[in-house]
């Protein structure tokens, strides 16, 4: 079910290429402590597009099949990282975490982790689509701000 995760994330972030660019194993770094390598990372699109990636880093997307609580303290510490790249912690940086079938989302704004509990099921594409594209805009909106 893993390998479900792109094809979904790329269909919803579709109507957003012009703002925000979607990328796949893409490591980021922020010193030798605070550093990884998200499964998916969407962040500002760049002027050199694909070339380079731009800040703000505004929703990292971790698959893992079935240790939701093991993917959590990896997404949580990668939203971390992010946040201290972008050196604005005023953003709301979304984590996601998948097996394929099951997405969980939480956010992460100044000090405050908030995990949703709600959870999408790939059984009910409308609703998972509607989230990711209500989280998709959420980060459109915040790049065009910065």
């Amino acid at each position: 079910m893993r390998n479900l995760d792109f094809p979904i994330l790329k269909e919803a972030w579709k109507p957003f290429t012009k703002d925000i660019m979607l990328w796949s194993h893409q490591a980021m770094e922020f010193d030798t402590v605070l550093s990884g390598t998200p499964d998916y990372l969407f962040t500002k699109k760049s002027a050199l597009g694909k070339i380079v990636m731009d800040k703000p880093l505004v929703a990292i997307v971790e698959a893992k099949k079935d240790d939701f609580t093991g993917g959590w303290g990896q997404c949580a510490a990668e939203m971390y990282t992010a946040q201290q790249i972008n050196k604005n912690d005023d953003l709301k940086i979304f984590g996601i975490v998948s097996n394929g079938r099951f997405w969980e989302f939480a956010t992460l704004q100044k000090n405050t982790f908030t995990k949703f509990r709600e959870i999408s099921e790939i059984s009910d594409l409308e609703e998972l689509f509607s989230v990711l594209t209500y989280i998709l805009k959420i980060c459109q909106v915040q790049i065009k701000g910065v």
